[in-house]
């Protein structure tokens, strides 16, 4: 999609909005991805929990730094003033 200035209000309303869109769509990418993992019958448990915390991290082999989650991230800097992150941030709980 490409949105213009108009385009972008018109379809989030205002871009905390479009911030807490986003937030939920890495929420639901995430839950998908541990979903997968927790359905991989070829796997052993040890292996499938081994790869948990890989998709949580997500932390690359060629950087020194973690990228990190997304939501583990903005659950520490927003809360407890941004309600909304806060409802989002409570469900992936």
């Amino acid at each position: 999609m490409r949105f213009n200035g108009d385009g972008l209000y018109k379809a989030f309303g205002s871009k905390h909005e479009l911030f807490i869109s986003a937030l939920r769509h890495y929420q639901q990418m995430l839950h998908g991805q541990l979903r997968e993992v927790s359905a991989d019958t070829n796997a052993t448990v040890l292996a499938r929990a081994c790869r948990i915390p890989q998709l949580i991290v997500r932390i690359p082999s060629v950087r020194p730094l973690p990228k990190g989650c997304f939501l583990l991230k903005v659950g520490s800097e927003l809360l407890p003033q941004d309600f909304e992150v806060q409802a989002v941030v409570n469900e992936s709980q």
